[in-house]
């Protein structure tokens, strides 16, 4: 069992604003979203599982900064609807019809659409299929990766869905939710109760602000991630070799050899080093010029929003460049590059000459650099 931590927020936060600070002219100042404070903290967005889709509320704009895939919960038949029209065009931002909680068949209190007190034994199964943890929206929609930001936007009643994610708070890196210094109905939680229950997961107040009846929003996140050294075995054997790439856009160079050669030319430049053409499942192809016994594949992706295009890309290997064998899918998750967390791929001793990357969607293939040890 986990000890209370006796610290107040402001004890522990780092560049949190005074209470007072909080009251002056907080009309006209705009609270970050949950994008800007990852970033602050030195996090990049991975995925992202928002949970209570308030109509008074602004969805922030999870596409722009290419997080992939997204989950929106939330109960409401109109708020759900809306979402999956929204997002009718792309199956990685995942509207949920559901209620989040402690425990499947338990609701929890407060707005946005959750229950305003406990469920009855009777209704219990009726209403089962609409009431979940946060555990298993993860295992459901997100089995191979867990989203590394949370939000939690169902006022009074934080705290209850935070004790149906406890295998996915030891893996997020931000929890942006709103917060009260007073609980907001009977039951309700308080933001004293959140901070104690989240610092034993690493997640440490970062920022805060309320209006003068004591609410508002706060986000908690893991310190910064120190840079990674990253190992070269014996060397990375794509460098220079001869590539190709289905077709060409109208930013690529002459031709399909030059233009693919840019991602084996040994710079990562934390942009796109090629482009090919909107087209069913496009694809980009190296010769290492022999059968090497390989260790790892490492793939930098092109930053921002158009890194989620990269989303579905399939890693395949041959030695001779007829027989292939699938070694990589990423199966909707997004990747980094060169500012961190690129895609990296460890065999063990894999033998092949050949390596494709191709993306199971209609898209276009861009990439930063691509590394093969």
């Amino acid at each position: 069992m986990r000890k209370p931590v006796a610290a107040s927020f402001r004890d522990l936060a780092v560049q949190l604003p005074t209470r007072q600070d909080a009251y002056s002219d907080l009309q006209n100042r705009h609270m970050p979203d949950p994008l800007t404070c990852m970033t602050t903290a030195g996090h990049p967005v991975d995925g992202v599982l928002h949970v209570g889709v308030r109509a008074d509320q602004p969805l922030p704009d999870y596409r722009a900064c290419g997080a992939s895939p997204c989950i929106y919960v939330d109960p409401e038949p109109a708020i759900h609807n809306r979402l999956a029209d929204q997002f009718a065009d792309d199956p990685w931002h995942i509207a949920v019809a559901a209620a989040c909680s402690d425990r499947r068949g338990a609701g929890a209190s407060g707005d946005a659409g959750l229950d305003a007190s406990p469920v009855a034994p009777e209704s219990v199964d009726d209403r089962a299929s609409a009431l979940c943890t946060i555990d298993d929206l993860v295992e459901n929609h997100s089995p191979r990766r867990c989203p590394n930001l949370l939000v939690i936007d169902v006022p009074g009643s934080e705290l209850r869905v935070l004790r149906g994610a406890l295998r996915t708070l030891a893996s997020v890196d931000g929890v942006f939710l709103s917060v009260s210094e007073a609980p907001l109905h009977p039951g309700g939680c308080t933001l004293t109760e959140i901070q104690i229950f989240l610092i034993p997961y690493g997640l440490l107040p970062r920022w805060l602000e309320l209006d003068r009846s004591g609410r508002g929003r706060a986000f908690f996140s893991r310190p910064a991630p120190e840079a990674e050294i990253l190992p070269t075995y014996g060397g990375n054997v794509a460098l220079g070799k001869w590539a190709a790439q289905s077709s060409l856009s109208e930013w690529s160079r002459p031709t399909v050899a030059e233009e693919a050669g840019q991602a084996v030319n040994g710079q990562i430049t934390g942009d796109c080093s090629f482009h090919t053409d909107i087209e069913d499942n496009p694809w980009w192809f190296v010769d290492l010029g022999q059968v090497h016994t390989l260790s790892e594949l490492r793939i930098y992706n092109r930053p921002g929003p158009y890194r989620a295009r990269a989303r579905t890309l399939k890693v395949l290997t041959s030695r001779d460049s007829k027989t292939w064998q699938e070694i990589h899918d990423q199966a909707g998750y997004s990747f980094g590059g060169a500012a961190g967390r690129p895609l990296r791929i460890l065999l063990e001793q894999h033998a092949a000459r050949y390596i494709a990357l191709r993306l199971a969607e209609r898209t276009c293939l861009h990439l930063d650099e691509v590394e093969i040890y």
